[in-house]
Formats: structure tokens, C-alpha cells, sequence
């Protein structure tokens, strides 16, 4: 009777185990811009985001200034993590806009977007990046 409890009680904490490595992250933008931050050690939070965000190009010629999008702490949900916060311009006359980050972890690799939905041309999202990170270290 108490082996089938013991069971269920291990079953239950490993799926409740994160499917991610906790530590630090380093990877790159679709812009080539750097991306990093941090897993927990409980692994329910990135820590530390940080990347540039730019014009992208794909919404035709143009071009603008860079955003820091960056974050101290994302809760992390069954693998994944999404926050809207402010991206601070390359220079104070440059006004902050919001944006959005988001990822998904899976092992030692984590896939996501940088936004920025306010900056649309000719209704094209141009301030859209994706990035690839992968664990580093402890």
C-alpha cells in the first residue's frame, strides 16, 4: 500500500522538475545582437535579460534607432517566459517604448522574440527580432 504512494509522491515531483538548465545563457539575435541572462537555480526565473533591438529591414528601406530591451527577473511557466516592459533608446531624446519579450527553454537552448509592436511601417511589425541562446555555465 505504501509503495504505490511513494510512486505517485516521485512521479509527481519529476514532472514538476524544469526541463531547462539553470545558469547563464549567451546567444544572438537574428540581428546579431548579443543575448544573455540567467536561468534560477530553481529554475523558475530568467535573470538579467538583455539584448539591442533594431530596425529589422524586412518591412523595406528605412532604417532607426536601437532599443536596450532588458529585464531583472521573468517568471518562467511550464517553459516558457513573456514579459512587456520599457526599451530604453540609444540616447535620451530618443523616447523609451514598450516591448515585449518572450521565450521558450527547452534543455540547454532557449528560442524566442524581441518586439516592439508600436513600431509598425506601412503596417509591418519593423522592430521584430528572434534569438537562440544556449546554456553556458553554473
Amino acid at each position: 500500500m505504501i509503495l504505490p504512494l511513494l510512486l505517485a509522491t516521485v512521479a509527481f515531483a519529476a514532472s514538476k522538475t524544469p526541463s531547462h538548465k539553470p545558469g547563464s545563457y549567451a546567444g544572438t539575435s537574428s540581428e546579431h545582437s548579443p543575448v544573455t541572462f540567467k536561468v534560477s537555480k530553481s529554475g523558475t526565473s530568467i535573470q538579467g535579460f538583455k539584448t539591442v533591438i533594431g530596425y529589422d529591414g524586412k518591412c523595406g528601406q528605412g532604417g532607426g534607432a536601437g532599443f536596450t530591451a532588458a529585464a531583472s527577473t521573468i517568471a518562467i511557466q511550464k517553459a516558457r517566459f513573456s514579459i512587456t516592459t520599457t526599451f530604453k533608446g540609444p540616447v535620451a531624446s530618443v523616447p523609451a517604448k514598450r516591448g515585449t519579450i518572450t521565450g521558450r527553454l527547452l534543455g540547454a537552448a532557449v528560442t524566442g522574440t524581441v518586439t516592439i509592436p508600436s513600431l509598425k511601417f506601412h503596417g509591418c511589425l519593423a522592430y521584430t527580432e528572434t534569438y537562440t541562446a544556449r546554456w553556458k555555465s553554473k
